[in-house]
């Protein structure tokens, strides 16, 4: 079953690392790095299956050689805190074929990294049936004329309506103005610093997850596309588990326990409970509302019977009224009473309690159980002592 497996750091000088020596690694290949006057020799590696450089139009063509392209880098980023390179661990779907893999790693690295100006440099790696992909691509780009570019520079500083800002003189309130020697008088506009690429940006690194999971998506069967979505994401109330990797998975089949294994199984384990739990859930759900619904049948038919007596009471009472009218007009002492506006009519009806005023909340019982409670306790209170004393006792009142 394919998995999405994604995973980026940096190649930096202050945490020790070397350009060279992790191309060497990842390509299984003996590459000498001529800032440590060092050669790193992988090439007992046995599970690197393709390796390959590509470079972007305006790149030389020199550096179609990893090793000068990662001494050319050192010797560019020369900084303590200098960013040699940003590196890449993807999972490739175990269900395509080596040369899909192939086919699909060129794809991405392609229109991700150097379609943007990047030198890339991948390696497939197959062990024990985890077939990935090892990236590590340039931190700066190329000007036209082949030549690197700056990681960073300068740009007119723009208000809300696109317009320069000028830089004002403090003292004379005017704008700045220089004198170039041969070109005059120039006015000055203020400038800001900012990023050559947004390589860094976390939208970008959003794009990058997403576009690996369409890319894969295009090779896969519906049944085992993947998506760059965490379980929140997607609405999935499941705790991820941690990724595991070969050296993992090796301790395993010699009957032995890692970490992160154990913590995998814990997890597994703790999901297993809430899918047993969210089953039990609903099925309660199911059975509320099928009372709910069988109550509120009964309610609607209590109604209709209520409105068939209404009306049958309303006839009776109709022919009633008719009755006694006659007989008051035939009788004068009534006649007059009635003409005086002293009598009225009354109908006692028998009253009937439905199947709502029956069912109490239980809010409602436990105010009234209260309510009696306190009453007892006043009484009580009266009886040990004509004037009570208020007392607080665990955050509450209590007379005693």
């Amino acid at each position: 079953m394919a998995i999405y497996h994604f995973h980026t750091s940096i190649v930096k000088a202050s945490a020790g690392k070397c350009a060279v020596a992790s191309s060497a690694y990842m390509s299984g290949e003996k590459l000498y790095d001529e800032r440590l006057g060092r050669t790193f020799n992988y090439t007992n590696k046995e599970e690197v299956i393709y390796t390959e450089v590509i470079l972007p139009d305006n790149a030389p063509r020199e550096l179609y050689d990893r090793q000068a392209l990662w001494n050319e880098v050192e010797k560019v980023q020369n900084k303590s805190n200098s960013r040699y390179a940003r590196q890449f661990d993807m999972a490739l779907p175990i269900e395509l074929s080596t040369k899909e893999q192939i086919e699909l790693a060129k794809r991405y690295v392609k229109k991700n990294f150097v379609d943007k100006g990047m030198v890339a440099d991948f390696a497939i790696h197959e062990k024990e049936g985890n077939p990935h992909m090892h990236v590590m691509c340039t931190v700066r780009g190329f000007n036209k004329n082949g030549t690197w570019a700056k990681m960073e520079k300068k740009v007119y500083a723009r208000d809300k309506n696109g317009d320069k800002i000028p830089e004002i003189d403090s003292k004379t309130g005017m704008q700045k103005v220089r004198v170039r020697k041969g070109k005059g008088e120039e006015k000055l506009w203020k400038r800001v610093t900012v990023k050559s690429n947004d390589w860094n940006s976390r939208e970008q690194l959003i794009s990058w997850r997403e576009n690996w999971a369409k890319t894969c998506n295009e090779y896969l069967e519906e049944k085992d596309k993947i998506t760059h979505l965490s379980f929140e994401d997607q609405g999935i109330e499941r705790v991820p588990t941690v990724h595991e990797g070969y050296a993992a998975r090796g301790m395993e089949d010699r009957e032995e326990l890692s970490d992160r294994v154990s913590e995998n199984n814990e997890i597994q384990e703790l999901n297993d409970f809430f899918d047993d739990a969210k089953m039990f859930l609903n099925e309660a759900m199911k059975y509320v509302q099928n009372i709910i619904n069988s109550l509120n049948t009964e309610d609607k038919e209590y109604d209709e019977r209520r409105r068939n007596r209404t009306e049958i009471n309303n006839r009776r009472d109709g022919r009633s009224n008719q009755k006694v009218r006659k007989n008051s007009t035939e009788n004068p002492v009534r006649k007059q009473e009635l003409q005086r506006g002293n009598h009225t009519i009354k109908k006692k009806s028998k009253q009937t309690v439905g199947p709502e005023a029956q069912r109490k909340s239980l809010k409602e019982v436990l105010k009234e159980t209260r309510a009696l409670a306190d009453k007892m306790n006043k009484e009580r209170t009266l009886e040990r002592a004509p004037k009570p004393i208020r007392q607080k006792s665990r955050g509450w009142d209590m007379e005693l």
